[in-house]
């Protein structure tokens, strides 16, 4: 008796691990990352970044490699995968061991003891509806690693770019110095044949005082940039950076229609919005489900010892028996709020939903005109205006250097001047065409780089 009573105890012991199985499985990614995402690379295997010309695909694997920041959104993401199987799970079975200090006698003889096992059963559809969250939740963490890492591409363009600018800044700032210190010696020489008066020579020293402040300005702002740029690589900030490639500025073939498309098909923020609805959407139905009770099953076993006593019904059989037992949901004030309160969190992502749609569209138009506005202003400046800037300086300079001089130095000065605030401008716009299709390219969610043309 006492073998087949512990073989139906060790049977519902079994049903009770069965029923404490997960019922949810670690979530896989939703759909492909928008950016390379290449595995942390050893500091041996790092690209060499103090070469010139520096290139920016060495510069985004190694911040997409090291970049802190992404890498603990990649960690929050992995862990939430882990969140689904947890909260589907039934909770752990209780199990208690009955004991006495004197001993208890049945009419069937001794107790020797006792064993109780209980387990807690949600009302069917919770714990579903608990990893189907979870697993909403999952997929927003990854929409949020996927938009890390485009913020994180976008932030390394920028940096680089503003590099680019202040360096070439630099340089064409460095050559016009020199320019004006070829036309010094000849304003000199005119001065000294009584051809112009010393007002010239003060003035070119003049713009050359100021140009030496504007040289040790634009040293700064390089390494500015560089602290900026090393900061998004995991660097030390005063870490020697290679100088930026020049620019080569490519118009944009795709069309704002296409553009808007394509930001409401890959825009992990819009994917991360949407998921947030249909997880609002779950709970707000388990929190319909809390209303419902959850249940208790139990089983009890106590083994009894022989007796010789006569009278006994059945000495010696082992007592066993179940129970089930459930929860009131007594305090419908405390679920009633629960379920208003998701109706107003489901409501608010639905209207985040429609901001955040209204917020893209407008982000879209306004810098996709930004990088047709930038991509114009290249071609006028290097094609018309710097040139033909460039030949007036060498007439105006041609003909100050006559003796007596055909143009007065102001004229002279005014050509300098223009050069080059028109060669800054120049590379200014190509360093804005590129930081504004960065932005771009993180508000649609893709890369463009494959959507330029010469």
């Amino acid at each position: 008796m006492k073998s087949s009573t512990a073989a139906e105890a060790v049977a519902i012991l079994a049903s009770f691990a069965v029923l404490g199985g997960c019922s949810a499985t670690r979530p896989a990614p939703p759909g492909a990352i928008p950016w390379v995402a290449p595995a942390p690379l050893a500091k041996e295997d790092l690209p060499d970044l103090t070469a010139s010309p520096l290139a920016l695909a060495d510069v985004l694997q190694t911040a997409l490699s090291g970049n802190a920041g992404l890498r603990a959104s990649e960690h929050r993401w992995e862990a939430a995968r882990y969140r689904p199987e947890q909260v589907s799970s039934y909770p752990d079975p209780f199990v208690m061991i009955d004991g006495s200090v004197k001993e208890v006698v049945s009419r069937n003889g001794p107790v020797e003891g006792g064993l109780k096992v209980q387990q807690r059963i949600p009302f069917p559809g919770k714990l579903t509806l608990r990893g189907e969250v979870a697993e909403q939740e999952a997929f927003i963490a990854w929409d949020r690693y996927a938009a890390k890492g485009l913020d994180l591409v976008a932030r390394v363009k920028q940096a680089y770019h503003d590099l680019y600018w202040a360096e070439r800044a630099l340089v064409i700032t460095t050559e016009s110095r020199a320019l004006l210190e070829q036309i010094l010696p000849v304003a000199n020489r005119q001065f000294a044949v009584a051809q112009v008066t010393q007002q010239d020579v003060l003035r070119a020293e003049v713009e050359l005082v100021k140009l030496k402040q504007d040289v040790a300005d634009l040293q700064d702002m390089a390494q500015i940039a560089r602290a900026r740029l090393n900061r998004l690589l995991n660097r030390r900030d005063a870490a020697p950076l290679g100088s930026p490639a020049k620019i080569e500025v490519k118009q944009l073939e795709t069309t704002l229609e296409e553009l808007l498309e394509r930001a409401d098909l890959d825009r992990p923020a819009l994917h991360a919005a949407r998921r947030a609805i249909e997880r609002s959407q779950q709970a707000k139905s388990l929190a319909l489900l809390d209303f419902f009770p959850d249940f208790v099953a139990s089983f009890g076993y106590s083994p009894i010892g022989r007796t010789n006593q006569p009278g006994a019904p059945d000495p010696g059989r082992d007592a066993w028996g179940f129970g089930l037992g459930l929860s009131i949901p007594l305090w419908w004030g405390k679920n009633q709020a629960r379920l208003r309160e998701r109706e107003e969190r489901l409501a608010a992502d639905r209207f985040t939903l429609e901001q955040l749609t209204h917020d893209t569209s407008y982000e879209v138009v306004t810098l996709y005109f930004r990088v047709q506005i930038a991509h114009r202003q290249v071609e006028l400046y290097r094609d018309s205006v710097v040139p033909l800037s460039r030949q007036a300086l060498e007439v105006a300079n041609t003909a100050y250097s006559a003796v007596p001089p055909k143009v007065d130095f102001e004229s002279l000065i005014d050509n300098w001047r223009r050069v080059l605030s028109y060669e800054l401008k120049l590379e200014r716009s190509r360093a804005d065409f590129q930081q504004r299709l960065a932005e771009l390219e993180r508000v649609v969610g893709s890369n463009l780089t494959n959507k330029v043309q010469k």
